[in-house]
């Protein structure tokens, strides 16, 4: 039989450790030993004493009569409290309920927004069933935590252990999900694997990767499912979740988050290891005349697929941070975190596409060697799956809020031109884009000469074309609108005219004058690509002072 206790009492339960008493301050010592719900507007009816009645008061929120008397009524039949979510159909709670709750002692309490009112009701139940089980003396508390220490730091099957003795706590089916909300143990208790899986995906989708550190709860299937994150000093660890839990949550909770960032922080130091091996490994590939055997790698990726299914490509991948994301890994450097668990993360996801995928972090960067799982040729040349960078790419921004870009040299059949693809990479990475995947191309001739020095192109285009730039803004503009044109209609007078809306004879006589200001000759091959050079510079390095930098004429 529940055991009635007070609404002070009832405030530090787990359940309604988010709630606010707003009102009724003087009923806090009220008994309560059920809960009821709210679904009608004639619920007070059905009231009876020493019950809780939650509600978001959709029923009867657009009836102020009903609203005007509904704390009266409810205190002249003994309610111990109401409990309200505001703000889910109700934007403001009326000032009349707080001031009728203060005159008549009974307490309103303010709900959490992210459980349902099945969960709370059926949390508060719990608690009145289970009085003794509500506080948690201090030899229980230690008692716990030492033993979740010594299984979290026990040999290899921390996570099923860790499982199965907090199922045995909480008498209730418990999965524990790393950072990556990927299931790393499952203890069922009362029901089969299958339906225990069915109702926590469910959970999963609902929470939809909710960092923020609030719980999730649901029913489904019959089942009531709770999720609980692991977050300890900023850091997300993974995820608690239980399915008909029977007893309360105590300080059981805080030693099972301690436990599992125990275990990540087993997992992190092992990890780290294999990241020091992979960029060695890495830059062992991509040496010039140097290839690291894979055997010299001990892994859960499956990096065999690098070197026996071509072909053969070098990416670099930054990694960006968006608004809510909060850090992947334990790491008390948040930006090496960041790019190991990404680097992580896009090894599991890909390698199960079907690729072959080495990445390891380099300063601010990944870098990495892949063999893409499903290639396609066209002639002689390979191509990347951009489809699946893409889905990797949007996987992460929804999950976890971190923005990746890929930029990718060339595809080569064999290991051997690793250096070259990587170096390929890096040039492209040089070049910063919005764009999600970016691909090397081969340099054309414009390309090669932007890598000159600015000042060496400005000191050029002064040696080409000092007298051409001593002219007026008018005059001078209308030379060089001619010379571009020219060459744009492959030295053609007639086309350039075409172009210019002038005459043939005007082009000409405009060609010759720049030849005579230039003392260059626009038929001799070598001047011709001279004066075309110093214009291309021209355009990019805008010489008048004061001039907008697109607008060269």
């Amino acid at each position: 039989m529940p055991v009635p206790l007070t609404i002070a009492r009832l405030m530090k339960t787990p359940i309604l450790k988010e709630a606010r008493l707003v009102a009724g301050y003087d009923g806090i010592n009220r008994m309560a030993d059920s809960v009821n719900m709210m679904d009608a507007p004639d619920i007070v009816e059905w009231i009876r004493p020493q019950q809780i009645l939650i509600t978001t008061l959709y029923s009867v929120k657009d009836d102020r009569s009903v609203l005007n008397t509904l704390i009266p009524q409810l205190a002249e039949r003994g309610c111990a409290a109401l409990g309200i979510k505001p703000q889910r159909y109700l934007e403001r709670v009326p000032a009349e309920l707080y001031d009728q709750a203060n005159q008549w002692g009974l307490p309103i309490i303010e709900l959490p927004q992210q459980l349902p009112l099945g969960i709370i009701s059926h949390e508060i139940t719990r608690a009145l069933l289970r009085r003794d089980d509500v506080d948690w003396n201090d030899d229980t508390q230690e008692k716990v935590f030492l033993e979740m220490t010594d299984i979290a730091l026990r040999g290899h099957q921390g996570w099923e252990m860790v499982a199965q003795h907090l199922s045995q706590l909480w008498h209730a089916s418990v999965g524990l999900l790393d950072n990556t909300r990927a299931i790393r143990a499952v203890a069922a208790r009362g029901i089969n694997n299958a339906l225990f899986e069915m109702v926590a995906q469910q959970l999963r989708d609902r929470a939809s990767y909710v960092r923020d550190g609030s719980p999730q709860g649901l029913v489904a299937s019959g089942e009531t499912a709770e999720g609980y994150p692991v977050i300890r000093e900023g850091v997300w660890y993974g995820e608690i979740i239980l399915v008909r839990r029977r007893k309360p949550l105590g300080m059981a909770l805080s030693a099972a988050i301690h436990a599992i960032a125990l275990l990540r922080a087993k997992q992190y130091w092992s990890m780290q290891q294999l990241y020091v091996q992979q960029r060695q490994w890495i830059e062992g590939m991509t040496r010039e005349g140097s290839l690291t055997p894979v055997s010299t790698l001990t892994s859960p990726f499956r990096f065999d697929h690098v070197l026996f299914k071509g072909p053969y490509g070098a990416m670099v991948v930054h990694v960006q941070t968006g608004p809510g994301f909060q850090r992947m890994g334990n790491h008390w450097n948040q930006r090496v975190s960041l790019l190991d668990e990404t680097a992580q993360w896009l090894q599991m996801f890909l390698t199960q596409k079907g690729w072959g995928l080495i990445l390891a972090s380099d300063d601010d960067e990944l870098v990495g060697i892949a063999s893409p799982g499903s290639k396609s040729m066209e002639g002689d040349d390979f191509s990347w799956n951009y489809r699946q960078l893409e889905e990797a790419s949007q996987a992460l921004w929804a999950h976890f809020h971190v923005k990746v870009s890929f930029h990718l040299g060339r595809l080569y059949p064999s290991a051997s031109h690793l250096p070259l693809s990587l170096q390929e990479a890096r040039e492209v990475a040089k070049t910063l884009t919005n764009h999600v995947i970016n691909v090397y191309q081969a340099r054309s001739l414009q390309a090669l000469l932007r890598q000159i020095a600015p000042e060496d192109r400005a000191r050029f285009v002064t040696e080409v074309f000092g007298p051409l730039l001593t002219l007026s803004e008018p005059e001078r503009a209308v030379l060089l609108e001619t010379m571009d044109i020219f060459f744009e209609n492959q030295n053609q007078a007639s086309e350039a005219a075409k172009a210019l809306y002038v005459h043939r004879n005007t082009v000409l006589y405009r060609i010759r004058k720049l030849e005579d200001l230039l003392h260059r000759s626009l038929s001799d091959a070598e001047d011709l690509l001279t004066v075309r050079v110093a214009l291309l510079f021209l355009k990019e390095l805008d010489l008048r002072e004061g001039a907008p930098r697109h607008d060269m004429y």
